[in-house]
C-alpha cells in the first residue's frame, strides 16, 4: 500500500470537490437544493476550517479503503483501478445516497450533483492508486 499515493489522492479529491461545488460547475445549484442562501453561506465560512479538516479526513479514509480494495485485486493498470473505483461508487455511494431523494425529499438534481462528484473522484483516484 502506497501511503504517499493515498495522501496525494485525498488532496486530489479535496481539490476536485472545491472545483465541483464552486460556482464554476455545480455550486449554485447545490446551494439552492440544500437551502443555503448567500447570507447562510457567508456565516458557514466561519466554520470553514473545521469543515475542511472533516472533509479531508473523510477523503483520506475513503482513499485508504479504495487502495485496500485495489490491492486485494492486485490491479496495476489505470483502467482496472478506475473500474474498481466505479464499482465501489455504484455499490456503496450511488445506492446509499438515494436517501436524500426518498427520505429527505430533495430533488434528483442534488443526488446527481453529489453522487457525480464521488463517481469522478473514485474513478480518477482508483486509476491513480492502481498505478
Amino acid at each position: 500500500m502506497n501511503y504517499l499515493a493515498i495522501f496525494v489522492c485525498a488532496i486530489l479529491s479535496f481539490v476536485i470537490g472545491m472545483f465541483w461545488y464552486s460556482p464554476v460547475l455545480f455550486g449554485d445549484a447545490w446551494r439552492k437544493h440544500v437551502g443555503l442562501t448567500s447570507k447562510d453561506f457567508k456565516k458557514a465560512k466561519k466554520g470553514l476550517m473545521k469543515s475542511m479538516i472533516i472533509g479531508f479526513s473523510s477523503g483520506l479514509i475513503m482513499m485508504f479503503v479504495l487502495s485496500y480494495f485495489i490491492d486485494m485485486f492486485v490491479t496495476t493498470s489505470f483502467a482496472a483501478g478506475s473500474i474498481i473505483g466505479i464499482i465501489t461508487w455504484a455499490g456503496f455511494l450511488a445506492t446509499s445516497m438515494t436517501g436524500i431523494v426518498s427520505w429527505e425529499n430533495k430533488p434528483w438534481e442534488l443526488y446527481f450533483i453529489n453522487t457525480g462528484y464521488y463517481l469522478v473522484v473514485l474513478a480518477v483516484t482508483g486509476g491513480i492508486l492502481a498505478v
